[in-house]
Formats: structure tokens, sequence, C-alpha cells
């Protein structure tokens, strides 16, 4: 009788961290996905796993879709998403090397995105 109720709150508990998080409130579901997409990207960027002109073709293609999102003042967090992916974009031209810059804005990207 123990272990059935040992199993199930343990399942409960497990269920509620589930719930946690998500999509912040004032964004929209898509410019989240999109963003954790760039976080990906950038990350990837960062631990070289791909070359900088690769991320910032990936994150230009981002970019473009979320600045195809329709625009809503209850998601004004969906811009900032855009605003930080851009930055990101631009900075890994103009500053391959030196990741201060970069990593900066991912962590402000996300710290938008509650992550």
């Amino acid at each position: 009788m123990k272990r059935s109720i040992a199993v199930i709150l343990t399942l409960v508990m497990c269920l509620s961290l589930i719930g946690c998080g998500g999509v912040p409130d004032g964004m929209s579901k898509s410019a989240y996905e999109i963003g954790v997409k760039a976080l990906k990207i950038t990350d990837q960027y960062i631990d070289a796993d791909i070359s900088a002109d690769e991320a910032h073709a990936k994150l230009s293609d981002l970019s473009d879709r979320i600045d195809s999102l329709p625009y809503s003042t209850e998601n004004i967090k969906d811009r900032m998403v855009g605003i930080y992916i851009d930055s990101i974009s631009y900075e890994l031209i103009r500053f391959q090397m030196d990741y201060s810059s970069i990593v900066e804005d991912r962590d402000k990207l996300a710290n938008v995105l509650g992550r």
C-alpha cells in the first residue's frame, strides 16, 4: 500500500513539473518555438558544431518566420524574441571571434523565453 502511494505521488510530482514553464505570458506559442530553435542554433555555434555562416543563415530564416507572425499587443514579447534573434545574427557576421556579445544576447533571449 505504501509503495503504491509513493508511486502515485511520484507520478503526480513529475506531471506537475511538466506543467511548469512553457510559453511565457505575452508570447505566442509560435514565437516561443522559434526562440527555442534560435537558442539551439546559437548554442551549436558557441560549441563550434556549426559555422558562423551556417548559424547566420539559420537565424535569418527564423527571423523571417517571426516577422511573418501577426502583430498583437497581447503577444508583445514576440517582437523581443525577433530583436534578439536579429541581434545574434548580426553579431555572428560582425564579431565572429568575439563570443561575449553573442553569449550576452543569447542569455537575454533565454531570459525572455523563461529558460
